[in-house]
């Protein structure tokens, strides 16, 4: 270390304070401001090193801009004498090492302390910021109580400085001088890392969960939870190891036992995925109320429950869930005693993906007799088909043959499943045997399914409401649509007499959201009356109809034989997940008095990412945590990335993401539904489609903006939702999908004159249902685009020419089919040699392109590897021949939640 001077600018060096393997840190007075700051002195080799040290300036910029009362703040760098200096905020208090030095902390304490540290993690990981090393010596504890976490993000600041004989990367963490720690720690500190981090495996803000877990069970006990005589010890012991949770007092509360166990679990996929969950559940616990972990969020219930009466094999399936996160639930009062609020979850499977709600496969439903969840899932091969799970056990069980399977439901006897697979209606029993094929069904939304055997299904986006045997047979409307209100009913649902059911009405049209509702209907009349407004679908009992709005589930009084609402709903529940892509609400219900949803609010929130794969399918870069990204586009020269995203389909914007710089860019706000974006040729500009929902600010129709910012320019107005697709390499023409009449429910292709502007013109318009994911090939001669005029969609490629050069006629000299069986998404290599699709399996298949003498001359198909991407457009081809797709984030999986005896909460 080069020796500190006197004077650092407008600082006055007084006194050493702190020592550690990454630095100095000196008491220092700021003498213009007249306050005290802390400063440390960086090591000299990282001066040395331009890389990392510019790579420290970034990361120094990012932790300055975090500014919260529990986070000790970065307030610059300085340079003296080719020396860099961090300016940081001091802290005047005592380590909560120090703290605990002396034995465990009151309960009341430790739960005032950990909520401050919540919270500072939290804003941290809001901005992107991860600690890497947080540990008692790094929390800072003022005589008021107040609680500063320092060094936040400075372990990746440091990252691979090689101070130890091994190279390995030293912790950033001030040592106190009176600590017997020496430097030369591994990055994060024994007894306070994850498993992942132990094992030096890639981190995120889970590893933070973790430490923030050990922390916490430290100030309970006194102890840390993973003890050991030397560093690997400790390591072991957090690899292989459970914390002693005989040591936390017996007063703990049971919902702080159970948020210990899910920030310490060894796997981080079925760790506590969101610090802001933990910060929740202590605010609520210090507050008086005590409230049961959920796995995603967090909701009121009684802390000692009772044995359900008659239903003694539930009270049995509860302690095992409860077991299986290491929460006893005692059953203690009396079978007599009414029964309570119960809220658990069933974590993910082990070596299973849950798919996400923003997938169109649909969430976890429970069986009418409450005993089993069947839910869709992606096994270690990648194929999504429908699981079931018993409650009382924690294992599920693939049902064979139904692959590619979406929204499962229920017979009526809990003992088959119906599911649509590939155009078909089936349905599997769970003794096993191959499915049964019940009737045809091309894109279904929704099934029910009554203890008589009659099923009714919707069998495509704008149908009504179908009836069909179960045993099969030719279906029959039994709804009938009124398209001045609206032109699909989907998500049927049957009320517990078996013949009236539940039902969905959409409008195809975004803007027309508010007329959509939920309808009431029988099997001997046909179409009913509306019960209520919603966009979403409904489930009803006998007493109550449940419905989320906006993410909560409500339930409201209910006549279920004259379908009436009778009167106020109450929330039930908070952050359950949905999809407008489909109007589908993740939740279902049973008259055992189950309820089963899968949390997360709309689209599942940070359920995306963003992954370049090389022509094997090995992962070259990932881009984490992008919320509900769509329409992925990648700009002529590779450097960026435009997509929609937003939270709210309400407020689906534009944005650009700087692949160089790792650095996103909101380019639109227009209070509105953005689709498409695409680039122009020279990538100057960006094309995206406007629609609004309620409120719009702004015509709808397509616009032009800048790709660096600045205000849109409205192009093309319409009155439907329009969505550019592709701009001509010469950039004279814009090919864009859309309804043009209001009475068709089919995208068709338009292709609009850009220079000079002119008047959109059909390209293909015909009664199929699907006309969309059209791409220009490099050289502007053809185009390739997914129909489903056979049936399926299929990708097909036709020759392009406007009507001045073709005769008049717009209609492709050419056209081949390019796949066969099921496929989508096509996109053309930069230079036009070979054309990509997706199957329905989601593999990624490149097909040779031969276009010489004006004919098109498709070489044979090669499978590439399988790529599992989100809805809307989320595959596209870079200029050096990678891949970039959209797909589910694993850090957003949650668990299904389970809510039994609700009608308790109602009636309170």
């Amino acid at each position: 270390m080069s020796v500190v001077p006197r004077q650092i600018g407008h600082y006055e060096i007084h006194r050493e304070i702190g020592r550690g393997g990454m630095g100095i840190v000196h008491l220092a007075r700021d003498t213009m401001l007249q306050r005290d700051v802390a400063i440390k002195m960086l090591p000299d080799d990282l001066a040395a090193d331009e890389e990392r040290l510019s790579r420290f300036e970034r990361e120094a910029r990012l932790l300055a801009s975090l500014n919260h009362a529990n986070v000790a703040a970065v307030h610059g760098l300085e340079e003296v004498d080719g020396v860099r200096y961090l300016i940081l905020e001091f802290v005047d208090g005592e380590d909560l090492s120090d703290r605990l030095a002396g034995g465990a902390l009151p309960i009341d304490e430790a739960l005032h302390i950990g909520k401050q540290i919540a919270r500072a993690v939290e804003a941290a990981h809001a901005r992107g910021v991860i600690h890497r090393d947080l540990k008692p010596a790094n929390v800072k504890v003022t005589i008021d109580g107040d609680v500063k976490v320092l060094d936040f993000g400075l372990a990746k600041a440091f990252e691979d400085h090689p101070t130890t004989a091994s190279g390995a990367a030293q912790s950033p963490t001030v040592v106190p001088t009176h600590s017997p720690t020496v430097p030369g720690v591994v990055l994060g500190t024994a007894g306070y890392m994850s498993p992942e981090q132990a094992r030096g495996k890639p981190i995120d803000k889970r590893s933070d969960i973790w430490s923030f877990g050990c922390i916490l069970y430290e100030m309970l006990t006194g102890r840390c939870p993973f003890p050991g005589e030397s560093v690997p010890e400790s390591l072991g012991a957090t690899i292989h190891k459970e914390p002693d949770w005989d040591a936390l007092p017996a007063d703990t509360p049971p919902n702080v036992q159970l948020l210990l166990h899910r920030c310490l679990q060894k796997d981080r996929n079925r760790r506590l995925q969101d610090i802001g969950d933990a910060r929740v559940e202590l605010d609520d616990t210090l507050s008086g109320s005590t409230r049961i972990w959920t796995g995603g969020a967090t909701e009121t219930a009684p802390a000692a429950p009772a044995r359900w009466p008659g239903l003694p094999w539930l009270a049995v399936t509860t302690v095992l869930l409860a077991a299986a996160v290491g929460l006893s639930i005692v059953l203690t009062r009396l079978a007599a005693t009414p029964a309570p609020l119960i809220r658990t979850f069933v974590p993910p499977p082990k070596d299973m993906t849950f798919i996400p709600n923003g997938d169109l496969a649909g969430p976890a439903v429970i069986s009418p007799d409450g005993r089993t969840l069947a839910f869709t899932a992606m096994g270690s091969d990648a194929r999504r088909s429908i699981w079931v799970r018993p409650l009382n056990v924690t294992e599920a069980r693939e049902l064979p043959g139904t692959e590619d399977a979406m929204f499962p439901f229920w017979s009526g006897d809990s003992r088959s499943v119906g599911f649509f697979a590939h155009g078909l209606l089936k349905r599997v029993d769970l003794t096993g045997g191959t499915p049964i094929t019940v009737c045809k069904a091309l894109n279904g939304r929704g099934g029910a399914w009554n203890a008589d055997g009659d099923m009714l299904f919707a069998p495509d986006f704008g149908t009504p409401i179908h009836r069909v045997p179960a045993t099969g047979g030719l279906p029959e409307p039994i709804t009938t649509l009124d398209l001045a209100k609206h032109t699909s009913h989907r998500w049927p649902s049957f009320l517990p007499d078996g013949r009236h059911f539940l039902y969905s009405a959409i409008h195809a049209e975004s803007s027309r959201a508010p007329d959509n509702a939920i309808y009431f209907g029988s099997l001997d009349e046909g179409s009913g009356h509306e019960v209520m407004r919603s966009s979403l679908n409904a489930h009803g009992t006998e007493d109550h109809l449940l419905f989320v709005r906006q993410g909560t589930l409500m339930a409201a009084p209910f006549d279920a034989k004259r379908g009436h609402v009778t009167g106020d709903p109450q929330a039930l529940a908070v952050s359950v997940a949905y999809n407008l892509a489909t109007w589908k609400a993740a939740f279902s219900c049973s008259p055992a008095g189950i309820i089963a949803y899968n949390p997360g609010g709309l689209m599942k929130g940070e359920g995306t990412k963003i992954t370049t794969f090389d022509r094997s399918g090995r992962e070259l870069d990932v881009v984490p945590r992008v919320t509900s990204a769509s329409s992925l586009r990648v700009s002529p020269d590779g450097r960026h990335l435009a997509y929609t995203t937003g939270r709210a389909a309400s407020s689906m914007d534009v944005w650009v993401h700087d692949v160089t710089r790792k650095q996103p860019m909101r380019l639109t706000f227009l209070s509105g539904f953005e689709s498409g974006p695409v680039w122009s040729p020279d990538g100057t500009e960006l094309f995206f489609g406007y629609m609004y929902r309620t409120g719009g600010d702004a015509a709808e129709g397509i616009y032009r903006m800048p790709a660096s910012g600045g205000s849109p320019t409205l192009l093309m107005a319409g009155d439907n939702e329009q969505q550019p697709q592709s701009v001509s390499p010469d950039g004279r023409y814009l090919l864009f999908s859309g309804i043009h009449e209001r009475s068709r429910t089919s995208d068709d292709l338009w292709v609009l004159p850009l220079a000079p502007p002119g008047e959109p013109v059909a390209l293909v318009q015909t009664p199929s249902i699907i006309e969309t994911w059209c791409r220009f090939s490099p050289d502007g001669r053809w185009i390739a685009y997914v129909s489903n005029e056979s049936g399926i969609d299929e990708v097909y490629v036709m020759s392009f020419a406007m009507p001045s050069e073709a005769g008049g006629d717009t209609r492709a000299r050419g056209k081949w089919q390019i796949s066969n069986g099921g496929a989508g998404m096509p996109a053309w290599s930069r230079d036009g040699t070979e054309l990509y699709f997706l199957t329905e399996d989601e593999m990624l298949m490149a097909v040779s392109v031969n276009s010489d003498g004006g004919q098109l001359a498709p070489g044979p198909v090669e499978p590439l590897f399988r790529m599992q991407v989100g809805m809307g457009n989320t595959f596209d081809v870079t200029p050096d021949g990678h891949f970039v797709a959209t797909s589910a984030d694993e850090t957003t999986e949650e668990p299904v939640a389970l809510i039994m005896n609700w009608m308790s909460e109602l009636n309170k």
